[in-house]
């Protein structure tokens, strides 16, 4: 995740100012000193560990109806 997030900040400082590949329009949320869109940072903040969770939820919903049916 924070690879992924480095990586995100790295990119988004290299295309959108080194580059000029993108410009934010004043709409978009920027991070102070990065200059980082806001929202590219959030998904690597938001999404990965609402995954895992979600993971872990099937997980043991699974583990706990294997029990109730007696299988394994």
């Amino acid at each position: 995740m924070l690879a992924g997030l480095a990586y995100t900040i790295f990119s988004e400082c290299l295309n959108a100012k080194i580059r000029g590949s993108w410009a934010y329009t004043e709409w978009m949320p920027t991070l102070p000193f990065i200059g980082s869109g806001l929202a590219p940072v959030l998904q690597w903040l938001v999404i990965p560990p609402a995954a895992l969770w979600w993971a872990k939820l099937g997980i043991q919903s699974g583990r706990r109806s294997l029990r109730e049916t007696g299988t394994a």
